[in-house]
């Protein structure tokens, strides 16, 4: 097993420990032809019907930061456990981090990453600072060659994403918490 393999494995375990459950991890396809990361899938987590995914091996992927080991970023996604096609959000997003370049950092949005039969109402996903799990648990965390920082992606509507645009990023958090938002709910309403 190689060097990456390992830190990655212990990026997996580390995962599992906090989540809990037996996860499965499988490919997931990106948008263009050959693409394809690892996401673990943790059923009845962080409660029963729903499923928690994580990337695992995207943090291998840099985030331009001054940190040493070099910084990168895991993504944590959650939804009605009914929703199979969550794991391709994830994959989307991955995707276009590795390949596009694109910086995976708290507030970034990524657009038209929701699979058209997932949802009528949510388009788009805003990563945030995880919090289903305790904040010690996901903290920022050396393994081996690479810092590991793990963020949250929830899928967004276009009247949510504008809002963010316009208003920012924490205002539109802000907006989640005072509505209460469920974001297992892959046909939720908007927010704003």
């Amino acid at each position: 097993m190689d060097r990456t393999q390992q830190a990655n494995r212990a990026v997996a375990a580390w995962a599992a420990e906090v989540i809990g459950g037996q996860p499965t991890a499988r490919g997931c396809r990106g948008e263009k032809a050959g693409q394809q990361v690892s996401i673990a899938r943790f059923t009845d987590r962080p409660q029963k019907g729903v499923t928690t995914y994580a990337t695992l091996g995207l943090s291998d992927t840099r985030v331009p930061r001054q940190v040493e080991p070099p910084l990168g970023t895991e993504i944590l996604g959650v939804c009605d456990s009914v929703a199979t096609d969550f794991p391709q959000i994830l994959g989307v997003i991955a995707y276009r981090a590795q390949i596009d370049g694109r910086s995976c950092e708290p507030d970034e949005i990524f657009d038209n990453v929701v699979p058209p039969g997932l949802s009528a109402t949510l388009r788009h996903a805003i990563l945030i600072p995880q919090f289903l799990w305790d904040d010690d648990a996901f903290a920022v965390r050396v393994i081996d060659y690479k810092t590991v920082v793990w963020l949250l992606a929830v899928p967004i509507t276009d009247a949510e994403r504008q809002y963010a645009f316009d208003r920012g990023p924490d205002e539109l958090q802000t907006v989640f918490e005072e509505v209460q938002i469920d974001i297992f709910d892959p046909q939720r309403p908007s927010a704003v």
